[in-house]
């Protein structure tokens, strides 16, 4: 078929295949090293592969163009016209630009239009139709869906039968082993290499399975570990409250007749206490999932004007008011207070962020009330809803507190919350 310069074809479309996998190898260790592994897929991204395959199909046409213009010697007998013979041959090539998003479709077309062409119009065969072939051959071996890799043998044996009819003396016993030698070899490597690309994928997802195993295995060690240090805390505690109570009650029983004795008593159960309060902060260090901070103070109601005064730096148009006397709070109360003032103004910024605010801390006998009011404004996209409203709820219920939170008449925003605080006198 064509035998006369076939080693020439051979050697350009070997080149091809190398660069190919040469691109293959390099983008896939960059998908390895910048991101998770994706499902080789057999076509790829279209838009990158049909530049890159368009660009391939360009240079087989080029070359035919080249040898119909100059070297007829190497063309069967054709009867068409020059400008016929250079569009055929620019057809045939044209369909590999799509040879590995629709390979099987490129190599069926690819050896519709060589027959069309020939029986129809009686078009050339040139040497660079062999290699248009051969890279259609090998892009269906290699990208085509299951099981068409498979058939894509069989277009251009079919191609050679069809020669063999219509064109006189075409068959020729060395030049159809050539032949059939050569897309044979091309549809083997598009096999070969299909299978290691494959291997290659089957080889990236068992190492992100690895990956995947080894780090939940890393999260349960780490968990188990947690659970060690809880238990190990409830230890301590319970120990040392246990010799603080022990040592609280030889205090009171010798406080009269030996105050030395109750002294030291006193002491043990203070040195217990800072004891047990250093190894609480170092286990539950170790318990956070964060990078330990600064210590801050602890959240209360006495900072409350700091807050407010943090919000309006930020540009929030807001107004503070304590009602009452302030007062020592029962420590739980005092930090579900200043979360729920917190939070509420959190809630105002976010969904009312140009609206005037008013807080409002108020003192009671028996309780401490919170109140933010804020009026009708502007959503800013950011900040807690329906969760924040939920956590402030479970603040005040854990101390048998109430929460209201609804719209005002003027379209705007009230919450107000009331948490049990008897005044026992001990700040005053």
């Amino acid at each position: 078929m064509f035998a006369s310069g076939e080693v020439e074809v051979a050697e350009e479309f070997e080149f091809a295949v190398e660069v190919e996998v040469a691109v293959e190898v390099a983008v896939g260790d960059a998908r390895q090293a910048t991101g998770p592994v994706q499902a080789p897929g057999p076509r790829g991204p279209a838009g990158r592969t049909v530049v890159l395959d368009g660009l391939l199909a360009a240079v087989l046409a080029a070359g035919s163009v080249a040898e119909v213009l100059t070297r007829p010697d190497n063309v069967y007998e054709s009867t068409a016209s020059l400008p016929v013979q250079v569009t055929a041959v620019v057809l045939a090539a044209a369909p590999n630009a799509v040879r590995r998003v629709r390979p099987f479709t490129a190599l069926l077309a690819v050896v519709g239009i060589m027959v069309g062409c020939r029986v129809l119009l009686d078009t050339p065969v040139v040497l660079w139709s062999l290699a248009v072939i051969l890279v259609a051959v090998y892009s269906a071996a290699r990208h085509a869906r299951d099981p068409l890799q498979w058939w894509s043998v069989a277009p251009p044996l079919a191609l050679i039968g069809v020669y063999s009819l219509v064109i006189p003396g075409f068959v020729n016993v060395n030049d159809l082993e050539v032949d059939l030698t050569v897309i044979l070899a091309a549809w083997g490597v598009g096999l070969v290499l299909r299978s290691w690309a494959r291997t290659r994928h089957a080889l990236r997802e068992s190492l992100a399975e690895v990956e995947a195993a080894e780090s939940a295995r890393t999260a349960s060690a780490l968990q188990a570990e947690r659970d060690r240090i809880a238990r190990e805390l409830h230890d301590v505690v319970a120990h040392c409250v246990t010799v603080m109570v022990v040592q609280s009650g030889s205090a009171r029983l010798s406080l009269h007749e030996d105050p030395a004795a109750s002294e030291a008593a006193l002491r043990a159960v203070e040195a217990t206490g800072r004891e047990a309060l250093a190894e609480m902060r170092r286990m539950v260090g170790l318990l956070s999932d964060q990078e330990p901070e600064a210590l801050d103070p602890q959240p209360s109601l006495a900072h409350a004007a700091r807050l407010v005064a943090r919000f309006a730096e930020a540009g929030m148009p807001v107004t503070f008011r304590a009602d009452g006397a302030p007062r020592p709070l029962p420590p739980g109360v005092d930090v579900s207070a200043y979360r729920i003032l917190q939070e509420s103004l959190t809630n105002a910024a976010a969904h009312a962020a140009t609206a005037p605010v008013a807080a409002v801390v108020r003192y009671r006998p028996d309780a401490v009330e919170v109140e933010v009011t804020n009026g009708r404004g502007v959503p800013s996209g950011r900040g807690s809803g329906r969760h924040g409203l939920v956590g402030m709820r479970e603040r005040a219920r854990l101390f048998g507190g109430t929460l209201e939170a609804g719209p005002t008449p003027d379209g705007g925003f009230r919450v107000s919350a009331r948490l049990p605080a008897a005044d026992d006198g001990g700040g005053r």
